[in-house]
Parts: structure tokens; C-alpha cells; sequence
């Protein structure tokens, strides 16, 4: 989830959020194949495969690594959802907003949820005990200034679950709060055109010189007559816009409301066009690595536009009449020339 506003954060890899739940989810359903099928190349091959085979073997041949990946698979599948709805071309910002608080509280949700996961790794994986717990237990050496009194030895129940699953847990809430803090401030400063008819002439004020700050080349001091003149307006109709695409349908059906609103309407296009993500255009940039081949280095520019368009509205190509484009095609180009009678 690779976002214009958000801040930069640590890839768990380079794959996508669906490879990596599908990855996870497969694991979770066929551990034990999984397991038996290292043990056998293991057994078999002695060369540097059978030693990989048998390092897997040996890292998931443990309660813990079936404590992670039951962990990890609801919450990757999550994320998945998510990413392909942040992903649509036309959601807003404010959208993105109730999507990342919706997964803050979803993930805060899951601290308590332990347990459950637990007893889900243990019946997958047949694992019963800790690796920890199996290991002859160390005694720490007390330096002479210190006593053992109050020191308290956690069971590799509760270190695992201290030491691992609530880090895990914490640094995920704190890395979408960041992520969901950037979109938000943003989406607060515009937030004021929503409770004009409710808000304040002081509280106006502050909100409209806020946002004429934070854009000084694209905004005037006339936004706050206009925001009063506005909320007046509003005041007259029965049925007042609820949203900001209402509002702007709203002042655009009418040539006469944008030229008495002209501010207004720039500040609402403002943000109704800004990108959520980066997504479209990144995958624009994929399709011409993928077309632009050493192969077709001679290709015009005209061409290579036009194959580019293909390539990126996949989607509505095959939506089209393929019949009639090659009808259309084939008169336009037909070398025949009628006989003369």
C-alpha cells in the first residue's frame, strides 16, 4: 500500500499484499504436507537442496513459527482488502481515512486475541510445547550488586507473547496511525465546507486562513466572503449537498453558481482530485517497461502512446465490440476501388 501522502515505512518484501495472505493462508492449511515433504527431500537429496529443506524443516518445526503464521495470515488478508480498495481510481481521501481507522481498530482488537491463535497454531501444526520450554532452562549470573528479588521468569508462554506478539501488534497500530494521521490532516483542512451551516463565523475564520496558507498560489482572502455568502445559500435550500462530490455536482450544474462561487469550487476540486495513491501510475510506467522491449526499440511514438493505452485500460479493452472495430477498420482501409459501369 504505496501512498503520494503517506510516510515511507519498511516492505516486509517486493511482492504483493495478495501473495504474501495467499502464501501465509496455504500454510496454515497444509502444515504438515508442507512439513513431510521437507523431511523427504531432506532424506533424499544430500546436496545443497536437501540442506535448504532441511533448515525449513527445522524453522517450522516449532510452536512459535505456527503462532506466526496463524498471526499473520488474518491480518495479511486484511491489509489485501484493503490495498485493493485504496486502489480504485475513484475513492477519495476521506475514504482512505475510514479505511485506515477501520484497520487501527481492527488490529488494537486483535492484543487480546492471543489465546486464539495459539490453540489455531496448535491444531495445525500438532505442536504442543514452546522450543523454549524444551530447552534446558540458564540461570543468569547475578553481578554483586544486584539480588534476585523481584526478578520474575516469564514462561515461553508469556515471553513469546510479550516479546514477539505484542511488538508486533504495537508497531503495526503505530505505522498505520502514522499513515492514517497524514491523510487525515490533509483531509481536515478541508473538512470546514461540511459544517458550514453549523460552524462559526471565528472557527470559519481560522479554517479558511489555515487552508489559504497551505495553498497561497491556488487560493484568495475572497474564499471566507465566499464561504459566508456560501453558507447562506445553503441555508435557503431544502435539501443542501451532504457531501463534497454533491457540492461540487451541485455548483457545476449551474454556470452562474461557479462564476458567484468561483474559490469555492476551485477549493472542492482541490480535493476531490487528489490522488489517494500512486498506483495507476506506477502501473502505467510497468506497462511500458513490459511494451518497450528490446525487441520493438524502432517503435514510433505514436504506436508505442497507443499500445500504452491498451495496455493500461485492459479493463474497458475488453468491454469493446472487437466485430465492429475490424468492420470499421477494414472500410477505412480497403484498397478496392469501385468499377466504373
Amino acid at each position: 500500500m504505496k501512498h503520494l501522502t503517506g510516510p515511507s515505512v519498511k516492505r516486509l518484501s517486493t511482492t504483493r499484499w495478495s501473495a504474501r495472505y495467499e502464501a501465509c493462508n496455504s500454510m496454515n492449511q497444509n502444515w504438515k504436507e508442507v512439513v513431510a515433504a521437507l523431511s523427504e527431500i531432506d532424506e533424499r537429496d544430500r546436496s545443497k537442496t536437501g540442506s535448504e529443506a532441511k533448515g525449513l524443516k527445522i524453522k517450522l518445526t516449532s510452536l512459535e513459527t505456527a503462532i506466526m503464521f496463524a498471526v499473520w495470515s488474518p491480518i495479511l488478508e486484511r491489509f489485501d482488502k484493503v490495498s485493493e480498495a485504496i486502489q480504485k481510481v475513484g475513492i477519495g481521501i476521506d475514504e482512505v481515512v475510514l479505511y485506515y481507522e477501520s484497520l487501527v481498530d481492527y488490529i488494537l482488537g486483535l492484543r487480546d486475541q492471543f489465546d486464539r491463535f495459539e490453540e489455531r497454531a496448535k491444531i495445525s501444526s500438532g505442536f504442543e510445547k514452546y522450543r523454549s520450554e524444551e530447552r534446558r532452562a540458564t540461570t543468569r549470573t547475578v553481578p554483586a550488586d544486584e539480588t534476585r528479588v523481584g526478578h520474575t521468569a516469564l514462561s515461553g508462554r508469556e515471553n513469546f507473547r510479550v516479546g514477539v506478539y505484542l511488538v508486533i501488534i504495537d508497531y503495526l497500530i503505530r505505522k498505520l496511525n502514522q499513515r492514517k494521521n497524514c491523510y487525515k490532516g490533509f483531509a481536515a483542512k478541508f473538512s470546514f465546507l461540511l459544517k458550514l451551516q453549523s460552524i462559526s463565523s471565528e472557527e470559519l475564520g481560522v479554517a479558511v486562513t489555515n487552508l489559504i496558507s497551505s495553498f497561497p498560489q491556488d487560493l484568495d482572502e475572497k474564499l471566507h466572503d465566499e464561504c459566508l455568502h456560501f453558507k447562506s445559500y445553503l441555508a435557503q435550500l431544502e435539501q443542501p449537498p451532504k457531501t463534497l462530490h454533491e457540492m461540487s455536482t451541485f455548483i457545476r450544474s449551474d454556470k452562474s453558481l461557479v462564476q458567484v462561487f468561483p474559490y469555492i469550487d476551485i477549493t472542492i476540486r482541490m480535493f476531490l482530485c487528489t490522488f489517494a495513491t500512486n498506483c495507476s501510475a506506477e502501473r502505467s510506467f510497468s506497462a511500458l517497461k513490459r511494451i518497450l522491449s528490446y525487441l520493438r526499440s524502432s517503435m514510433s511514438q505514436e504506436r508505442l502512446n497507443s499500445l500504452a493505452v491498451l495496455c493500461i485500460e485492459a479493463e474497458l479493452l475488453k468491454k469493446l465490440n472487437f466485430e465492429a472495430v475490424l468492420q470499421q477498420f477494414a472500410e477505412k482501409k480497403a484498397r478496392r476501388k469501385p468499377l466504373l459501369v
